[in-house]
């Protein structure tokens, strides 16, 4: 029988770029916040968190039917052409009775068969590019590479036109490279990756949008400058943007540094390396615009981690009048079927150091009543303390108790906020507030927060219905 081909399957290690790396590919960047892992070997190590690759993070909102299409024509070219390596694959596959194992192996083909078909060509003509570039700002010599860039079709003639492209491009616009191939990690949108280039003008550059806009970049300005060898495509905005943004990171010690200088956030450049005829332009990038952009993306992921917008479970006889007619653990029920609370995206610290210090500064009854749902909560399964984790949905509960504590500290009153928010549940006697609370996902925390700070603020009324309970309603209608 045939050797079983070799799979990785083991957890997060150093990988590309020197970041630590699951067995996708996926870099693991320390907590933002400090945190440590608690427990277990790692136990007093930076905690990692998972992170988007920054050159990938914008296309969930581009159109790629066509790529993906010329992608999986490559796949089928790939297993037609075959190799003993893919062979060796499908019986590992065959053999696999572990299905994680198994989706492992599955994509281990497909990027064989990518490779057999040469599908990966222009970005390993594009790479070869690049280090020939890194060379020439290094002022090392690159002749040792050479012969690989023969290998993929680049002849030495050819080479020496990218090198001496680059060279010329840098001299004649003035630019000085201040940063070389440099890791980063831009918290807010959780992206790290490495980016090519930071570069200092020395002279004005001039830019013609379609729009018939002019663009002029001053001397003396700190810009992100990427290089391309492929058309430029609307992501590349979002990533520009992303690296603009980033803060450097040193993937030895896993810490986060700042640069010696203002890295500007409204332009980015791209030079673009033709590598068949020898030409390297530039091209300007709308950072404004990538920062839009970018911004969708993050509602659009969060938009993937809704877990409220279809039901776990239909509840037969459920369906009454009121709260009152439900068992106590029927309502119990009904809570818990919301399922595992969206956390959102993580918080700053500085920002959650600010609510803290807001809370301090409550009187010991406000501390006390915000304590007491805290703990319901967590006994409840659904906890929401800053100390576990700073998330977007914990950051908005806390927010807005902390808003209601100063005046209104009381939980009848949580429970008329709720109402709008997660209808009749709210309501619901036998189901704490803390577990209410706890319950929220991050768009409802947040929209419980903003009714805290009306309710404050007089901008919604209370009124009282047969049964003493209360409710809101806006203060123009009262």
């Amino acid at each position: 029988m045939k050797a079983v081909a070799e799979v990785r399957t083991d957890g997060v290690q150093r990988g590309r770029g020197g970041f630590f790396r699951s067995v996708t590919d996926v870099p693991y960047i320390s907590d933002p916040n400090g945190e440590l892992v608690k427990s277990g070997p790692r136990k007093g190590e930076w905690k990692r968190l998972p992170y988007s690759s920054t050159s990938g993070f914008g296309t969930l909102i581009e159109n790629r039917g066509s790529l993906e299409k010329w992608s999986e024509r490559k796949v089928i070219e790939g297993l037609a052409i075959g190799s003993t390596v893919i062979d060796e694959l499908f019986q590992s596959y065959h053999l696999c009775n572990d299905e994680a194992i198994r989706k492992t192996i599955a994509d281990e083909i497909v990027a064989r068969a990518k490779r057999e078909a040469n599908s990966m060509l222009a970005a390993d003509r594009g790479t070869h590019a690049h280090l020939i570039c890194e060379l020439v700002d290094k002022e090392q010599s690159w002749d040792h590479i050479v012969a690989d860039g023969e290998a993929l079709g680049i002849s030495p003639e050819q080479q020496q036109d990218i090198a001496d492209a680059w060279w010329t491009m840098l001299k004649d616009r003035g630019l000085e490279v201040v940063a070389i191939e440099a890791s980063v990690v831009d918290d807010e949108w959780r992206c790290a990756g490495t980016l090519d280039r930071i570069v200092r003008t020395t002279k004005p550059l001039c830019f013609a949008l379609k729009s018939g806009e002019i663009i002029v970049i001053y001397p003396d300005t700190w810009l992100v400058l990427d290089i391309k060898s492929g058309s430029t495509r609307l992501t590349h905005a979002i990533q520009t943007c992303s690296y603009a943004k980033s803060q450097p990171y040193d993937t030895e010690t896993e810490t986060r540094q700042d640069w010696p200088f203002n890295v500007d956030q409204e332009h980015a450049l791209i030079a673009h390396v033709d590598i068949d005829s020898g030409k390297c332009d530039l091209v300007y990038v709308d950072l404004v615009a990538g920062r839009w952009a970018g911004d969708v993306v993050v509602q659009a992921k969060a938009w993937e981690r809704r877990t409220d917008v279809f039901s776990v479970a239909e509840l037969p006889g459920l369906l009454i009048e009121s709260a009152a007619e439900l068992t106590p653990a029927d309502q119990h029920a009904t809570v818990e079927s919301r399922g595992v609370p969206d956390e959102g995206d993580g918080v700053v610290d500085p920002t959650f150091k600010v609510l803290e210090e807001a809370y301090k500064q409550l009187s010991a009854d406000g501390r006390l009543w915000i304590t007491a749902l805290t703990k319901a909560a967590t006994q409840a399964g659904v906890p929401f303390h800053s100390s576990g984790n700073r998330t977007i949905r914990r950051y908005e509960i806390i927010r807005g108790l902390v808003a209601m504590a100063t005046t209104h500290p009381d939980d009848d009153l949580v429970r008329a906020l709720l109402e709008p928010v997660i209808g009749d549940c709210a309501q619901f006697p036998s189901v704490p507030v803390g577990h209410l609370l706890g319950s929220l996902s991050s768009t409802e925390a947040a929209k419980f927060a903003t009714a805290a700070d009306d309710l404050v603020a007089g901008v919604v009324a209370l009124v009282f219905d047969d049964a003493g309970r209360a409710h809101i309603r806006t203060a123009h209608a009262a």
